[in-house]
């Protein structure tokens, strides 16, 4: 997963450059990313309105099942909520460069992982 920065940009591209690049599971597969959006401050009224710092990423991935039955491909599926905390905490390491993060070095301690069970057809 990428996370760019759109204030500065990339020297080769003139692009906006990834800032981190946070490297799923060695054994994750159809990765999808979906982050909710809050397009902007609500009227005065509202009642309820949901906070910019409780954002969150979610992370949809599967890995093939280490216990398929031989000649089946049986998959498991997971998914992974980030926090935008989480990234910011991650940002404040980055400098200069693009910081790269194995899946060890930045899950663990700041995401929550949740393995769906697979449903028999």
């Amino acid at each position: 997963m990428a996370v760019l920065d759109f204030n500065t940009t990339s020297t080769r591209s003139g692009n906006p450059g990834p800032v981190l690049c946070l490297r799923p599971p060695e054994e994750a597969i159809g990765i999808v990313a979906l982050q909710s959006s809050i397009p902007s401050a609500p009227p005065v009224t509202a009642p309820f309105w949901p906070d910019h710092e409780l954002t969150v990423v979610v992370v949809d991935f599967e890995t093939n099942s280490p216990t398929s039955p031989p000649g089946r491909s049986e998959r498991q599926t997971y998914t992974l909520l980030v926090p935008c905390t989480t990234l910011r905490t991650l940002l404040g390491r980055a400098e200069a460069e693009t910081l790269e993060l194995m899946w060890q070095q930045w899950a663990p301690g700041g995401t929550f992982l949740f393995h769906l069970p697979t449903t028999a057809p």
